[in-house]
């Protein structure tokens, strides 16, 4: 395990069946493991509620033990209620190889996504040059909170966003003056 580079698991098991919960905290608990330090890509799908299968996730991503971690990509991960858990794991302290963040139809919100750039503005965020949160539930209310984050440079190293497929409609402008080059809405 400690030549282990990339590991993709996906939990798309019916919300009724009693083993999920079980199978996604002993997954998640491996995180927490020193065997797991070189690890580069970690994607992980269908943790189809929030809860205690998102909050054991958050815990094992910001145990620091992921220190190699280059890229992570949760799709159809719940972070409606959560996302407060994900921001505390996503920094430069515990993850400070991060360069790809793909929080793919995740039920990310607004409140979401304002708790990330809260986290990143107050802790050094990971040094991201991808930042994919399509398929969300952001509007431009959202939209805007991450405009107002980009434009304090607090990740210089950012180089594409991608909101495509959220309920974004008249940040195109705003988001693009500040990455004129990067944004994909």
């Amino acid at each position: 395990a400690a030549s282990l580079r990339r590991v993709e698991v996906s939990f798309d098991y019916p919300t009724s069946c009693p083993i999920g919960p079980a199978k996604i905290a002993t997954f998640c608990v491996s995180l927490t493991s020193a065997h797991l330090t070189k690890l580069q890509v970690l994607c992980v799908e269908g943790i189809k509620e929030s809860g205690p299968g998102v909050l054991s996730l958050c815990a094992g991503l910001g145990s620091g033990k992921l220190s190699s971690l280059c890229e992570l990509s949760l799709e159809k991960v719940c972070l409606e209620s959560d996302a407060k858990a994900l921001s505390k794991a996503l920094n430069a302290q515990k993850l400070p190889s991060l360069r790809v963040l793909r929080l793919r139809y995740c039920s990310l919100t607004d409140n979401g996504l304002n708790a990330l750039t809260d986290a990143w503005t107050n802790r050094p965020p990971p040094p991201l040059e991808n930042l994919d949160l399509q398929g969300n539930e952001l509007s431009d209310e959202g939209a805007e909170s991450l405009v107002v984050f980009l434009a304090s440079n607090r990740i210089p190293s950012l180089s594409k966003v991608n909101l495509l497929k959220n309920n974004t409609e008249d940040i195109d402008f705003r988001l693009r003056k500040v990455l004129p080059d990067v944004v994909e809405i």
